[in-house]
């Protein structure tokens, strides 16, 4: 049956060549955008190598009082230890942890810094600083599942991300010293994460070390408002209407000296906020507005075609009817067509979405599998959506046509 197909589709080929090059134009546009939106998806769906889950962020500040801030900073250190340990204390909370300007999910700000190995360099990469209770706020995992990185992050100087750890050190190593001067000797222990993000899951430079530092020496460092980052994690049947809680509970706990906590919100809502204020949603709805009318127009184009075509073809097909075809067999053979033609610029299709599947890459984002597997698996999909599309297109015309009267068609011959 196929060679029969190609025989009519060889002799009708100018009407063919214009259903050819719809179909052509629909399988590449709804392969580049359904490369786009899996990449959004991808990105979002991915494992980030954190938890943000049951996170908080305890934002805080200085009353305003006359005098120079560097007589109120010892002060100024000890009344935040004060906050933290009462933080520490309220009900419902697992872990606190402090971080700096650079390293914690979501922040807007990045700080690049090298690392070495004996002679091995590692490109710059966010750099920040953390306590080791962060690690388990945020529930950073080692490469060795047997490893308990929250347990032994307080005996390391450094966490390394994924990409970081195997640049170094190749792949699925959990250990290993590094230093972060060229020229030093004095090389400190670094552990392997899981963590492939280091800020957003939407940003391209996600290559990140973070240094684990004492709390007590960091609130020391950095006890000033928008350097230093607090973030408790609340155990799970504690999460319930955390916040208003938290206000109610500790209405007369919110004040330790001059520092005070001025805010608490979700880690979810403050990344919520960022994505929106960098407009991923946007893209997000702009993807799916691009699905759906491309589906559409496919459908609309798919169908108008061939019912046009069904329709010229109405003598034909009652005189194969009149010679012994059944309806099914001019069924078949109408939907058989369509998707030979769908087949012959397939190979095409593919070639030119390979060549331009770096176009949509509006964002730049990293691909959540390797590029072979990803680009196999949305050209499989997308191949099985326009085999879907003219299916439904070819049904209807094809469906009518087959229940011309024989008669009739002898009459048009």
């Amino acid at each position: 049956m196929l060679s029969h197909i190609l025989k009519l589709i060889a002799n009708q080929w100018k009407s063919n060549l214009w259903i050819l090059a719809e179909l052509f134009i629909s399988f590449v546009c709804l392969f580049l955008v359904f490369l786009f939106v899996a990449r959004l998806i991808g990105r979002d769906v991915m494992d980030k190598g954190f938890d943000i889950e049951h996170v908080y962020k305890v934002s805080w500040s200085l009353r305003e009082v006359k005098g120079d801030y560097t007589s109120r900073a010892s002060d100024t250190a000890a009344d935040l230890a004060e906050l933290v340990n009462r933080l520490r204390r309220y009900s419902g909370v697992e872990a606190v942890g402090l971080t700096d300007n650079y390293a914690f999910p979501y922040t807007g700000s990045s700080n690049g810094k090298a690392f070495y190995r004996d002679t091995l360099r590692s490109n710059y990469v966010n750099w920040g600083r953390m306590t080791p209770e962060a690690v388990r706020v945020f529930r950073y995992r080692s490469i060795d599942p047997d490893i308990d990185l929250c347990d032994e992050a307080s005996q390391a100087r450094y966490l390394f991300g994924k990409a970081e750890m195997e640049e170094l050190f190749g792949p699925d190593v959990p250990r290993g010293m590094v230093r972060n001067k060229k020229e030093g000797v004095d090389d400190r222990l670094a552990l392997g994460t899981t963590g492939s993000v280091a800020r957003c899951e939407y940003f391209d430079d996600n290559s990140f070390v973070w240094e684990m530092t004492n709390e007590e020496k960091l609130i020391r460092d950095l006890a000033r408002p928008q350097a230093l980052h607090i973030f408790i994690r609340v155990r799970p049947a504690a999460d319930h209407d955390f916040i208003n809680r938290f206000w109610h509970d500790m209405s007369g706990h919110l004040q330790a000296g001059d520092c005070m906590i001025s805010n608490i919100v979700s880690m979810e809502d403050y990344r919520a906020q960022l994505l929106n204020g960098i407009g991923i949603d946007l893209f997000y709805v702009f993807a799916y507005v691009l699905v759906g009318f491309f589906l559409l127009c496919a459908f609309l184009g798919v169908i108008g075609a061939f019912w046009f075509r069904t329709q010229a073809r109405t003598p034909e097909l009652g005189l194969r009817m009149a010679l012994g075809s059944t309806r099914r067999d001019v069924r078949r053979l109408v939907l058989g067509e369509g998707l030979t033609l769908f087949a012959l610029v397939w190979v095409p299709g593919v070639v030119v979405v390979y060549l331009m599947r770096d176009a949509v890459n509006i964002l730049n984002l990293p691909l959540p599998l390797s590029d072979g597997w990803f680009f196999t698996l949305i050209g499989l999909l997308t191949t099985l959506v326009m085999a879907m599309l003219i299916t439904a297109g070819v049904w209807a015309p094809a469906r009518q046509a087959s229940r011309i009267n024989p008669v009739d068609a002898l009459r048009y011959e």
